[in-house]
């Protein structure tokens, strides 16, 4: 079963105590340089910081090589 989990100023999905997607830290400083290169745009606006759909989300990581803050964490 996937829930929703938060973890400081981020939200994102678990399943069994294991991220589902990528997903997005509150080190997000909200430029957008994830948005263009997700190939499935899996990645929109959120508050505070941007958020990745774990259900279109593809595990690709350009997301997180183009990310210059280092705030995109693969799933675990």
């Amino acid at each position: 079963k996937q829930e929703r989990k938060s973890f400081g100023h981020c939200e994102t999905f678990v399943r069994g105590g294991s991220f589902v997607a990528y997903f997005i830290t509150d080190r997000c400083n909200r430029i957008g340089a994830c948005l263009p290169v997700c190939p499935v745009e899996a990645i929109s606006e959120g508050d505070p910081v941007y958020v990745i759909d774990p259900d279109k989300c593809i595990e690709c990581g350009a997301c997180a090589a183009a990310c210059p803050t280092g705030a995109i964490d693969p799933p675990k």
